[in-house]
């Protein structure tokens, strides 16, 4: 089955900027100003043209892919980690800071996480049997992710993000490709 989600202009730009970093990761040089391609018997002596054709492609498949790509808003990125399944190491986290336990009489729910805040709320299960009952607080609680386990937590929320989600995958590494591109190419001109 052929790839459904295949944008022409995120793929160009990932190849072009990818061979840019490859050729000067790997410290490569064009000898004597030539370019030869045996299989067409083509041979180019003027390797600035190229270059600067090379860069041009570059800067307009950016361009092409920033105008091309939709506005997501931090709001609906965050809203895409939420909506994940981060129950597990959440409940975790949740049940070792406050001693209660999960899903039981005296227990709790963990009812959001905020990524930006690195907080989680969460409310105990006498408190949502109750929530009918006006007399009944039902504030959440909230209890913030810090400390070893904390860092742990975020590291695997932020890896988790990065690896699975689409935002990212899809229009942050063309970018950050990009402009990896752009920065290996103004080093070499420096030196």
């Amino acid at each position: 089955m052929p790839y459904q989600d295949s944008n022409p202009k995120r793929r160009n730009l990932i190849i072009l900027s990818s061979s840019i970093i490859f050729f000067y990761a790997a410290d490569g040089k064009l000898k004597e100003n030539t370019l030869k391609l045996p299989l067409i018997n083509l041979e180019f002596h003027n390797t600035e043209i190229l270059v600067f054709f090379i860069w041009v492609a570059l800067l307009y498949l950016g361009w092409r892919f920033w105008q091309e790509m939709p506005l997501i808003t931090f709001a609906q990125y965050r809203s895409e980690m939420v909506r994940k399944p981060f129950n597990i190491p959440l409940r975790w986290y949740t049940q070792k800071h406050t001693g209660l336990t999960y899903r039981e009489v005296d227990g709790f729910v963990v009812t959001n996480w905020d990524p930006v805040k690195f907080t989680i709320s969460y409310q105990t299960v006498k408190e949502l049997t109750a929530s009918n009952d006006a007399s009944v607080n039902n504030d959440k609680r909230t209890i913030p992710i810090k400390g070893f386990s904390g860092r742990m937590l975020k590291f695997l929320i932020i890896s988790y993000s990065i690896i699975r989600q689409p935002y990212f995958a899809d229009q942050i590494v063309p970018f950050i490709l990009f402009f990896t591109a752009c920065l290996f190419g103004l080093f070499d001109l420096t030196n």
